[in-house]
């Protein structure tokens, strides 16, 4: 699987929840060390408890914006 036509990037599969999926690499990322340090694990769970906590602190009317704002991000990450 090589750099597509525009030399963007590739598609490769890799395991994530004991699967294998379809993930996308950058060609600027090609070759790019990815392994993540022992710390970033708990620092990654204490910013999605966070995330968590700020939700539960949002009114219920607030849905319609998240809705729109999730729409908006994905069209952002199709982009790319």
């Amino acid at each position: 699987m090589g750099l597509d036509s525009e030399g963007y990037g590739r598609e490769t599969a890799v395991r994530w929840n004991r699967r294998t999926v379809r993930a996308w690499v950058l060609a600027t990322l090609e070759g790019q060390r990815s392994e993540l340090s022992v710390a970033t694990a708990p620092r990654t769970e204490r910013a999605a408890a966070a995330v968590v906590r700020a939700g539960e602190h949002l009114p219920s009317d607030w849905e319609p914006l998240a809705r729109l704002l999730l729409r908006a991000e994905g069209v952002a990450s199709s982009a790319i």
